[in-house]
């Protein structure tokens, strides 16, 4: 189980990687399929996460919401065929999801620092 938000959150754009190959591909593996919210990395991390004062439950359960939401987007992708419509649509929601949980990841991330050059 992954115990920094870096590990996690790689972890989980390699599974944003795989989903996108598998979908250009029209084919999933089995252990793609099987991956689930919280199974993958990142899940596990928000999970550990909700019995620490690291950050704030609201942000947590506001992650772990749009979390879910991806993934039961992800599954929905992985079943309808390409030529049907209502693919594209869950796909374009599957972006939108994709976008907000970026943002929202990214603010739970502590500012990174600037090195100053001295002159």
């Amino acid at each position: 189980m992954p115990h920094d938000l870096d590990i996690a959150v790689k972890a989980h754009i390699d599974w944003l990687g795989r989903l996108m190959q598998a979908l250009q591909r029209n084919h999933a593996s089995a252990e793609l399929r099987a991956e689930t919210d919280g199974g993958c990395l990142f899940g596990q991390w928000l999970s550990e996460q909700a019995a620490k004062p690291d950050y704030a439950p609201a942000d947590l359960q506001c992650i772990d919401s749009c979390h879910r939401i991806m993934h039961r987007l992800a599954a929905s992708l992985l079943q309808i065929s390409h030529g049907d419509e209502s693919y594209y649509a869950s796909l374009e929601q599957f972006c939108q999801i994709a976008i907000e949980f970026n943002h929202l990841v990214t603010a739970l991330a502590p500012p990174v620092t600037r090195l100053r050059h001295s002159a």
